[in-house]
């Protein structure tokens, strides 16, 4: 397995809106267990209001627990050499799952992209 994901349900209290007070939520995590290639092993959330995704994050960490939404220099990099951003790529693709429930390949991060899928995938299957 590639992959470790975790079921939990939470206080409806944590979602901070009236709009929610009385449904059921629940939470999806799953992350790589593995580097990869370049260093980087990725994580992602799903949140669920009654059975609907309401909020999708996602992020990549390096060795040192780094961030690479955070990662300055990496980003530096990635826009000099793609034309983009970890901050981007990830909008891009949790804006897209969140929206349309599916994900695609954005433009110069295919990499973080099909980990995104695969991990997104994975924790939508986990869930039912």
């Amino acid at each position: 397995m590639k992959y470790s994901c975790l079921y939990s349900m939470f206080p409806r209290e944590f979602l901070n809106n009236d709009e929610y007070k009385n449904v059921s939520s629940n939470k999806q995590d799953c992350e790589r267990k593995d580097f990869d290639k370049i260093g980087w092993k990725a994580s992602l959330s799903i949140t669920y209001v009654d059975d609907k995704i309401v909020k999708v994050e996602y992020d990549e960490v390096n060795k040192d627990a780094k961030k690479k939404s955070e990662d300055t220099g990496y980003a530096k990099l990635m826009k000099d050499t793609t034309k983009t951003t970890p901050v981007e790529v990830f909008a891009k693709l949790t804006k897209t799952a969140l929206k349309e429930d599916k994900v695609d390949v954005v433009t110069g991060a295919t990499t973080t992209s099909n980990g995104f899928k695969e991990l997104y995938e994975q924790a939508k299957t986990m869930k039912k």
